[in-house]
């Protein structure tokens, strides 16, 4: 009985595996689309420039970047869109600020 139960858990597990695999794209993209504006985040587009130029963000928009870069990140500088995992990371840099942890230690 106990040895049934252990393998269909087995096999469930394997299943749930193989379904996160085959869909891992879908999964990461919707972490990763860009769909929040500067508004939605709660914060105002001079202070998410402002952490961006001190490489607080966890992708730094630069005007290196290629066009096709550019494009696919941001639709203008002043019109750029954030993510799921940005906004959050964003969120978690303000406390960390407000705590009184310092931007050097931040951005190691």
């Amino acid at each position: 009985m106990i040895n049934q139960l252990l393998n269909q858990i087995s096999k469930d597990l394997k299943e749930l595996k193989d379904a996160i695999t085959e869909h891992y794209e879908l999964y990461i993209s919707a972490f990763t689309a860009l769909l929040f504006t500067s508004r939605q985040t709660g914060y105002t587009r001079k202070e998410l420039s402002t952490w961006n130029k001190a490489d607080l963000l966890p992708y730094k928009i630069s005007k290196s970047e290629t066009k096709e870069e550019s494009k696919a990140r941001i639709i203008s500088s002043f019109w750029r869109r954030y993510s799921l995992i940005e906004c959050v990371w964003i969120k978690v840099v303000v406390k960390l600020l407000r705590f009184g942890i310092n931007e050097v230690l931040i951005v190691d």
